[in-house]
């Protein structure tokens, strides 16, 4: 596997592998809002009989209620840091919230990987 033919070929394999994932991603893009759009019509729809939930085929569909939180923007969420480390006392925020990112970064390691 050292020749020259050997290292086309896996490329090609390579950039067929890319090409069907990229295929592959924009399908599933496609089934996850068809997916959720009829979730949500089941849901009104449960609402608006004021059931709880329904059996069908064998399994019981409920109607339950979850909080769950939307994803901040970078600039808000570096707002927020910035404006509670304001209220801790802390003199100089910038400086101390790029030393808080720095902390949360991970070790560096280099890792070689192809560029096309």
């Amino acid at each position: 596997m050292n020749d020259i033919s050997d290292v086309k070929a896996l490329f090609t394999e390579l950039e067929q592998l890319k090409n069907e994932i990229k295929l592959t991603n924009k399908k599933l893009k496609s089934l996850r809002i068809r997916s959720n759009t009829i979730e949500e019509q089941v849901i009104e729809i449960i609402k608006a009989r004021n059931l709880n939930g329904f059996k069908y085929k064998g399994k019981t569909i409920e109607l339950k209620e979850k909080t769950t939180h939307r994803r901040k923007k970078n600039t808000d969420k570096q707002n927020d840091v910035k404006s509670y480390l304001s209220q801790l006392g802390v003199n100089n925020v910038s400086e101390a919230f790029n030393e808080l990112q720095k902390i949360q970064k991970g070790s560096v390691h280099i890792k070689s990987s192809l560029k096309f």
